[in-house]
């Protein structure tokens, strides 16, 4: 596959991984009654996201599903372009090395800072996208929910 579009989709999956991120900690953040109060204010978009904070396991499953998703296929696609550049020892110790801080900082760590300083803005702006996941990954997160519900007991 040619390095640019290959790099082009690594650094979609990256900010892929920012979204799911800063998401799983706006939610943890918000506040569920500034949410309902934005809510019974007729806002569509608070209406949604209250309604995924009353339906946080969900959420985070889906999130945490998605998350590892992206990061699995660009830490893959990145090994690939690594190798094709540096042999395949040299390429994918510099891939793991390489996506590890990229991911780190750019799909963790400031994704994650920017949403807890702005939880209740980033729960509305992530809401229409969080809640088409949910509906998509429901066959995936119901597992889960299951097993989790199973090892609590």
């Amino acid at each position: 596959m040619n390095p640019w579009i290959l790099s082009a989709i690594i650094l979609l999956l990256v900010m892929f991984s920012a979204f799911f991120s800063s998401t799983e900690t706006a939610y943890s953040s918000a506040s569920r009654i500034r949410l309902k109060s934005y809510a019974e204010s007729g806002s569509k978009k608070a209406k949604r996201a209250y309604k995924i904070s009353e339906n946080y396991d969900k959420a985070l499953s889906t999130i945490l599903v998605g998350n590892n998703i992206v990061n699995i296929a660009a830490s893959s696609l990145a090994t690939i372009l690594f190798v094709s550049f540096f042999g395949e020892t040299n390429g994918t110790i510099l891939s793991t090395v390489v996506l590890t801080v990229i991911i780190l900082i750019f799909g963790e760590v400031m994704p994650k800072n920017f949403a807890k300083e702005n939880s209740e803005k980033m729960a509305l702006a992530s809401s229409g996208v969080l809640h088409f996941l949910m509906v998509i990954f429901t066959p995936v997160t119901f597992i889960l929910l299951k097993l989790n519900n199973m090892a609590k007991k």
